[in-house]
């Protein structure tokens, strides 16, 4: 096709001018076969750039994906521990409290009534209030007999010191919880 295109500019124009005319026009035509093939070129660039970048988007979400749910795990692991741990503190209380009669005998239970001031200090203890600021405190005297027998004080400390266990237990499974979130890799960035 471009060999008939230069002979018929040579020859239209004749001599010399043809020839300059046919070489103009084979300039033109290997330009603009240069500039479609390099523009091709870029288009196909930009579309593989597009694709890398969407791919590694892709990749960015997928670790992020991966790693919630290695948190998920991680999480779901230590509630169930906690769990188990509640529920063996939540026994071993009761069992505490059923033994309560067992190791303080109704003898020794009716032989030592806990005085005012016993209760005023584990009600303060209770509630965090100093035990001259509770109310009725000062109407009542600390040595006089409060009514409340050794197993029902018994009972009260070791159901208090079960709550403490509990809470305790999940403090420290919510710190072994975030100990091993903080472990985990983080994900790559694209």
């Amino acid at each position: 096709m471009i060999k008939s295109l230069l002979g018929m500019a040579t020859s239209a124009l004749g001599g010399i001018w043809g020839y300059v005319a046919a070489a103009g026009l084979a300039a033109i035509v290997a330009g603009y076969a240069a500039y479609s093939v390099t523009n091709a070129y870029e288009q196909n660039t930009i579309k593989e750039m597009k694709i890398a970048d969407l791919q590694g988007v892709a990749d960015a979400w997928k670790a992020g994906w991966e790693r919630r749910d290695a948190q998920d795990a991680v999480t779901h692991a230590v509630d169930t521990d906690n769990a188990n741990k509640q529920a063996n503190i939540n026994q071993n209380t009761g069992e505490i409290v059923r033994y309560v009669t067992k190791y303080i005998p109704a003898k020794a239970d009716a032989a030592c009534v806990l005085p005012n001031g016993f209760v005023r200090v584990l009600d303060a203890a209770l509630t965090g209030v100093a035990p001259a600021d509770l109310p009725g405190s000062a109407a009542e005297p600390d040595d006089a007999p409060s009514g409340l027998t050794l197993s029902q004080a018994s009972t009260l400390l070791a159901q208090s010191l079960g709550d403490y266990a509990a809470t305790r237990a999940r403090i420290l499974n919510a710190a072994d919880d975030w100990a091993k979130q903080s472990a985990l890799p983080a994900p790559a960035k694209p």
